[in-house]
């Protein structure tokens, strides 16, 4: 299995578990997940029950579960009964108009509230990066919702 393609998409997972490490000791020790069904997205099937080795900030092997060991010094994390998979990239959306609760499609529902709540769903879903096409009703609330940092923000 090439390696190359898939890989740097996969890294986001790896940076969803390396804030809770200390900087140093995820540089100095490998990172091994097991048990996902991985979907490469390079059209070939996804693997079930699957293991990852993450070294530094590169994929080193990629396999089934079980078809190798671990390095000894390796940070485990289970990932037993979750997908992982490349990260989306939503091209052309028009982020903050619709409420999800209700359904309507309008100008006064863009607020921080509802962009917060959207942005929030996209991670959900695994989405990585979104391009609003314009449209918003507040372009000032757009960039300070950029600057800000977000609490419990994915």
């Amino acid at each position: 299995m090439s390696l190359r393609q898939p890989l740097p998409y996969l890294l986001i997972l790896a940076a969803v578990y390396l804030p809770t490490l200390t900087s140093s000791q995820a540089r100095r020790s490998p990172m091994w997940f097991e048990g996902a069904r991985l979907i490469i997205g390079d059209r070939t099937p996804a693997i079930e029950s699957s293991a990852f080795l993450v070294e530094g900030d590169s994929f080193a092997w990629v396999g089934k579960k079980g078809d190798r060991q671990p390095p000894a010094n390796a940070i485990r994390v289970d990932l037993t009964g979750k997908t992982v998979m490349p990260a989306l990239i939503d091209g052309h959306n028009h982020i903050g108009l619709v409420n999800e609760k209700d359904g309507t499609n309008q100008k006064s529902n863009y607020t921080r509230e509802n962009l917060i709540d959207q942005l929030q769903r996209y991670a959900y879903y695994g989405t990585a990066a979104a391009m609003s096409m314009g449209l918003e009703a507040d372009q000032e609330l757009a960039y300070k919702l950029r600057d800000e940092v977000t609490p419990n923000a994915a």
